[in-house]
């Protein structure tokens, strides 16, 4: 099928996938979901899906519409995922089913059971994504709903506050993008780029999508995808560059798109 774009359609519990070049739709799956959010891949085209109403993560390979496998969270709702190089699968619980903090779950080689790493300052854990070294770096909210960061060290059990000189107002989402982890933030919807050293976070750069909405994907060290205002499909722009989109792939008839990524990716 080639490269392919996955969408989450949080409104309609179903999760389509489309032409990484033309944008012609070809195939969805809905069997099992509710209230689906993040998506993540990998290098080979495997693809996970954040079932949050489940309390569970689902994988598909590259194109099929039947799932390769299921597994259970530790009763939490899962929003966000990212995959490492190794395989191992990273998901973002916003909060526990008991109403209670969330946490960080991590899937090693994408099986079994999860370990649950949690963060000192976080309450609500939103958006996550490895970097090339296999650390993770997570944003969402303190106690206070104040917007806060936070480092998982590869191998390690336990979080690292980080504190960014200038901080989003909002969490979205995070990638590695090969040089700085890039943060979106929800309430301006740019996205910043940040030079991690030990546990402070430099802002390099601010990078401005205009007519984007929220939500961004990097397939590429050049290119950077997005959600589009007005619920007009998803907008190709250069990266870093930003600016106006190159290309437009219109998806039409999404009742609630929520999480994209493309399969396989390419920046891990």
């Amino acid at each position: 099928m080639g490269r392919l774009i996955y969408v989450s359609d949080s409104g309609t519990n179903t999760a389509y996938f489309y032409s990484y070049r033309s944008g012609k739709l070809k195939g969805s799956f809905s069997v099992g979901l509710s209230e689906p959010q993040g998506l993540c891949s990998d290098q080979k085209g495997n693809v996970w899906l954040a079932n949050t109403a489940e309390s569970d993560v689902v994988e598909y390979a590259h194109g099929a519409t039947t799932p390769k496998q299921t597994l259970a969270t530790t009763g939490q709702y899962p929003v966000g995922c990212s995959v490492d190089k190794k395989g191992d699968v990273a998901v973002s619980d916003i909060i526990s089913t008991s109403d209670t903090g969330g946490n960080v779950e991590i899937f090693k080689g994408g099986k079994g059971s999860p370990t649950s790493v949690t963060c000192p300052n976080l309450d609500r854990y939103y958006f996550l994504g490895f970097d090339s070294k296999g650390n993770i770096f997570v944003d969402g909210e303190d106690s206070s709903y104040a917007f806060a960061f936070c480092e998982i060290p590869s191998g390690g059990n336990s979080g690292e506050a980080i504190m960014l000189n200038a901080p989003p107002e909002f969490p979205g989402a995070v990638q590695w993008d090969g040089t700085y982890i890039v943060i979106e933030d929800q309430e301006t919807g740019a996205i910043d780029r940040f030079r991690i050293r030990g546990t402070t976070g430099t802002l390099r750069g601010t990078v401005v999508l205009n007519g984007a909405s929220f939500g961004f994907f990097l397939p590429s060290r050049d290119r950077v995808l997005s959600f589009l205002s007005g619920s007009q499909g998803i907008g190709f722009f250069k990266y870093p560059a930003g600016g106006n989109a190159i290309k437009t792939l219109p998806l039409g008839g999404l009742s609630e798109p929520v999480g994209f990524t493309v399969s396989p990716t390419s920046i891990l």
